[in-house]
């Protein structure tokens, strides 16, 4: 092994991430740098299901992938994969963090003009626990809920409501569907690399929530293997295919009925107005 890639191999996974950034060439802007990193990351988890996604959808992700590979040499490619390296393995070690969001502020990339601050992560725990207090009894009538941060950032609050769910004997995996949005689509690539990673099933829009504007979106591979249990019916092919946010909204959440009996619904737990879910449903903020 090279000197230069000894220093990467840390417990520490976070220097061990800061320090690989820091070894690219001075060439790289760090902020671009970054976001080469997530869109490269993101297009690569994003077709890893891509026997269940659209040709066009495939092939944007690889073109994407592309014209930020042409950027880098070889070594330095290979230094990207060491970074998805080091977020697997943080998360894979301690799930119950938003260790991308703590990389990003550390970097100093949050945007003040927008006034981009990411809530520290106890405080999205503390949040989390809170609006989820009512979820053990939801799902005794549900299969299960539906947890929106319209305004995602790095995923933190949607990863704090994954463990603090784990934490109250709910399986995150089979029991909640996650929705993330946000008009940053570098932050954005953030919560579905991270979100991804953990296992959780979820869609994510980079979009403007007020707008309801869409620019593009990403659902987790888990999801994708998951579909049957968070979809509406083709009625075409008798299968369950993925919605949007857009899409819940306009027309609420009816995952095949043949495949859970007894299912009435969902809860929306979420940060949007009453008028956006049907008449009669129970959600709390989160």
């Amino acid at each position: 092994m090279e000197a230069t890639e000894e220093k990467w191999m840390s417990t520490n996974h976070k220097n061990q991430f800061e320090n690989i950034f820091k070894s690219f060439d001075a060439k790289c802007r760090p902020y671009s740098l970054f976001s080469d990193f997530c869109t490269m990351a993101a297009a690569s988890l994003s077709n890893s299901t891509r026997q269940f996604q659209e040709t066009e959808i495939v092939e944007r992700r690889e073109s994407e992938y592309e014209e930020c590979a042409k950027r880098y040499d070889k070594g330095e490619m290979e230094k990207m994969a060491h970074l998805l390296g080091a977020v697997t393995m943080a998360l894979e070690e301690n799930p119950d963090q938003d260790f991308l969001g703590d990389i990003y502020m550390s970097l100093d990339f949050g945007n003040a003009r927008t006034g981009q601050y990411f809530t520290p992560y106890p405080i999205s725990k503390m949040m989390a626990q809170m609006n989820l207090e009512n979820a053990p009894s939801l799902l005794k009538t549900q299969r299960y809920i539906s947890i929106c941060d319209p305004c995602a950032g790095g995923g933190g609050m949607l990863i704090a409501a994954f463990n603090a769910a784990k934490d109250m004997g709910i399986n995150p995996q089979t029991q909640c569907l996650f929705h993330g949005c946000d008009i940053d689509g570098v932050v954005l690539r953030m919560a579905y690399i991270q979100c991804s990673l953990l296992g959780m099933c979820g869609h994510f829009i980079h979009g403007n929530s007020l707008s309801l504007e869409e620019w593009s979106s990403f659902t987790t591979p888990l999801y994708h293997i998951n579909r049957w249990r968070f979809g509406r019916n083709d009625e075409q092919g008798g299968i369950a295919i993925p919605m949007t946010v857009m899409e819940e909204k306009r027309i609420g959440m009816e995952a095949p009925p043949e495949a859970v009996p007894d299912s009435p619904g969902t809860a929306v737990l979420d940060r949007m107005p009453d008028e956006h879910h049907e008449e009669g449903s129970r959600y709390a903020a989160v």
